[in-house]
Protein backbone atom coordinates (compact mmCIF):
# COMPACT_ATOMS: atom_id res chain seq x y z
CA UNK A 1 0.00 0.00 0.00
CA UNK A 2 1.25 3.63 -0.47
CA UNK A 3 2.74 5.34 1.93
CA UNK A 4 0.86 8.97 2.24
CA UNK A 5 2.10 12.25 3.23
CA UNK A 6 -0.15 14.75 3.40
CA UNK A 7 -3.80 14.93 3.56
CA UNK A 8 -4.34 16.08 -0.22
CA UNK A 9 -2.13 12.41 -0.56
CA UNK A 10 -4.22 10.47 1.66
CA UNK A 11 -7.51 11.95 0.12
CA UNK A 12 -6.52 11.21 -3.34
CA UNK A 13 -5.80 7.42 -2.18
CA UNK A 14 -9.00 7.04 -0.26
CA UNK A 15 -11.04 7.98 -3.07
CA UNK A 16 -9.80 5.60 -5.28
CA UNK A 17 -10.29 2.71 -2.93
CA UNK A 18 -13.28 0.96 -1.30
CA UNK A 19 -13.77 0.83 2.88
CA UNK A 20 -12.14 -2.74 2.74
CA UNK A 21 -8.72 -0.62 2.20
CA UNK A 22 -9.27 2.21 4.84
CA UNK A 23 -7.66 0.60 7.59
CA UNK A 24 -4.32 -0.38 5.79
CA UNK A 25 -4.44 3.42 4.31
CA UNK A 26 -4.87 5.24 7.78
CA UNK A 27 -1.68 2.78 8.74
CA UNK A 28 0.27 4.18 6.11
CA UNK A 29 -0.71 7.71 6.99
CA UNK A 30 3.20 9.08 7.67
CA UNK A 31 1.65 12.23 9.04
CA UNK A 32 3.52 16.33 9.78
CA UNK A 33 2.32 17.46 12.66
CA UNK A 34 2.77 21.16 10.85
CA UNK A 35 0.15 20.13 8.32
CA UNK A 36 -2.30 18.24 11.39
CA UNK A 37 -1.56 21.47 13.41
CA UNK A 38 -2.79 24.07 10.65
CA UNK A 39 -6.62 22.22 11.03
CA UNK A 40 -5.93 21.78 14.68
CA UNK A 41 -7.92 24.15 17.03
CA UNK A 42 -8.69 23.38 21.16
CA UNK A 43 -11.81 24.72 22.99
CA UNK A 44 -11.79 24.83 27.29
CA UNK A 45 -15.07 23.20 27.51
CA UNK A 46 -15.34 20.28 24.74
CA UNK A 47 -13.28 18.28 22.02
CA UNK A 48 -13.49 19.58 19.03
CA UNK A 49 -14.48 18.17 15.48
CA UNK A 50 -12.55 19.37 12.61
CA UNK A 51 -13.95 18.25 8.97
CA UNK A 52 -10.84 17.72 6.64
CA UNK A 53 -12.90 16.39 3.68
CA UNK A 54 -16.40 15.00 3.15
CA UNK A 55 -17.50 13.00 -0.06
CA UNK A 56 -20.52 10.51 -0.78
CA UNK A 57 -18.19 7.57 0.15
CA UNK A 58 -16.05 8.95 3.61
CA UNK A 59 -15.48 11.59 5.85
CA UNK A 60 -12.32 12.42 7.31
CA UNK A 61 -12.60 14.50 10.98
CA UNK A 62 -9.71 15.46 12.93
CA UNK A 63 -10.33 15.43 16.57
CA UNK A 64 -8.65 17.72 19.23
CA UNK A 65 -9.31 16.98 22.65
CA UNK A 66 -8.28 19.02 25.61
CA UNK A 67 -7.18 17.06 29.31
CA UNK A 68 -9.68 14.72 30.51
CA UNK A 69 -12.38 15.45 27.72
CA UNK A 70 -14.54 13.07 26.52
CA UNK A 71 -17.33 12.24 24.25
CA UNK A 72 -21.02 10.89 25.56
CA UNK A 73 -21.67 7.10 24.92
CA UNK A 74 -22.63 6.87 21.70
CA UNK A 75 -23.17 4.35 18.41
CA UNK A 76 -22.11 5.46 14.68
CA UNK A 77 -25.44 4.83 13.23
CA UNK A 78 -24.27 1.81 10.81
CA UNK A 79 -21.38 3.05 9.84
CA UNK A 80 -17.66 2.02 10.29
CA UNK A 81 -14.95 4.18 11.78
CA UNK A 82 -10.99 3.86 11.96
CA UNK A 83 -9.77 6.13 14.57
CA UNK A 84 -5.33 6.50 14.48
CA UNK A 85 -4.04 8.65 17.68
CA UNK A 86 -1.63 11.13 15.82
CA UNK A 87 -0.61 13.05 19.16
CA UNK A 88 -1.56 11.99 23.04
CA UNK A 89 -3.21 9.09 24.20
CA UNK A 90 -7.09 8.14 23.96
CA UNK A 91 -9.15 5.95 25.98
CA UNK A 92 -11.67 3.72 24.30
CA UNK A 93 -14.61 2.36 26.90
CA UNK A 94 -17.18 -0.31 24.69
CA UNK A 95 -20.33 -1.11 26.09
CA UNK A 96 -22.80 -3.77 25.11
CA UNK A 97 -26.32 -2.57 24.96
CA UNK A 98 -28.91 -4.65 27.22
CA UNK A 99 -33.09 -4.11 26.35
CA UNK A 100 -33.57 -4.47 29.87
CA UNK A 101 -30.59 -3.80 31.50
CA UNK A 102 -29.08 -0.76 30.27
CA UNK A 103 -25.32 -0.64 29.27
CA UNK A 104 -22.69 -3.38 30.41
CA UNK A 105 -18.94 -2.31 29.98
CA UNK A 106 -17.05 -5.24 27.15
CA UNK A 107 -13.58 -3.43 27.39
CA UNK A 108 -11.61 -0.15 27.95
CA UNK A 109 -8.26 0.00 25.86
CA UNK A 110 -5.97 3.16 25.85
CA UNK A 111 -4.40 4.11 22.28
CA UNK A 112 -1.12 6.55 21.62
CA UNK A 113 0.00 7.81 18.82
CA UNK A 114 0.32 5.41 15.82
CA UNK A 115 -2.29 3.11 16.98
CA UNK A 116 -5.08 2.00 15.06
CA UNK A 117 -8.84 1.37 15.81
CA UNK A 118 -12.02 0.53 14.29
CA UNK A 119 -15.27 0.94 15.80
CA UNK A 120 -19.16 -0.02 13.83
CA UNK A 121 -22.05 -0.98 15.94
CA UNK A 122 -22.10 -4.66 15.91
CA UNK A 123 -18.79 -4.04 18.32
CA UNK A 124 -20.52 -2.06 20.63
CA UNK A 125 -21.46 1.54 21.49
CA UNK A 126 -18.59 3.55 23.09
CA UNK A 127 -16.74 6.59 24.78
CA UNK A 128 -14.16 8.04 23.74
CA UNK A 129 -11.50 10.27 26.33
CA UNK A 130 -8.55 11.77 26.66
CA UNK A 131 -6.26 10.48 29.37
CA UNK A 132 -2.69 11.18 28.58
CA UNK A 133 -2.21 14.73 30.82
CA UNK A 134 -1.99 16.37 27.40
CA UNK A 135 -3.33 17.90 24.50
CA UNK A 136 -4.78 15.01 22.08
CA UNK A 137 -5.59 14.47 18.16
CA UNK A 138 -7.03 11.87 16.45
CA UNK A 139 -8.05 11.32 13.05
CA UNK A 140 -11.29 9.75 12.36
CA UNK A 141 -12.22 7.73 8.90
CA UNK A 142 -15.95 7.22 8.46
CA UNK A 143 -17.02 4.73 5.84
CA UNK A 144 -19.82 6.89 4.86
CA UNK A 145 -20.26 10.14 6.28
CA UNK A 146 -22.19 10.10 9.43
CA UNK A 147 -24.93 13.07 9.93
CA UNK A 148 -26.33 11.55 12.70
CA UNK A 149 -25.38 9.58 15.60
CA UNK A 150 -27.33 7.86 19.56
CA UNK A 151 -26.14 9.76 22.13
CA UNK A 152 -26.81 7.81 26.06
CA UNK A 153 -29.00 10.07 28.04
CA UNK A 154 -27.77 9.38 31.63
CA UNK A 155 -30.87 10.71 32.90
CA UNK A 156 -33.35 8.72 30.60
CA UNK A 157 -30.48 5.42 30.28
CA UNK A 158 -31.82 5.52 26.54
CA UNK A 159 -30.74 7.02 23.61
CA UNK A 160 -31.37 10.51 21.94
CA UNK A 161 -30.99 10.96 18.35
CA UNK A 162 -28.00 13.71 17.67
CA UNK A 163 -26.92 15.30 14.26
CA UNK A 164 -23.59 15.90 14.16
CA UNK A 165 -21.68 18.98 13.17
CA UNK A 166 -18.09 20.74 12.60
CA UNK A 167 -16.68 23.45 14.81
CA UNK A 168 -14.67 23.71 11.21
CA UNK A 169 -14.07 22.64 7.79
CA UNK A 170 -10.97 22.89 5.72
CA UNK A 171 -9.45 24.70 8.57
CA UNK A 172 -12.65 27.17 8.77
CA UNK A 173 -14.17 28.25 11.82
CA UNK A 174 -18.09 27.75 11.71
CA UNK A 175 -19.74 30.21 14.03
CA UNK A 176 -22.49 28.64 16.20
CA UNK A 177 -25.88 29.98 16.54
Amino acid sequence: MKVTHSFEELISLLSQLDKNHYKEVLENFEYDLNEINAYACWDDDIYMRHGIVKTDDFELILMCWNVEQQTPIHCHNGKDCWMRILQGRIEETVFERHHNDGLHLVKSQVYVAGNLAHVNDRLGVHRLKNVGGEKAISLHLYAKPIEQCSVYDTQTNDFKIKTMCYDSYKGKMIEKL
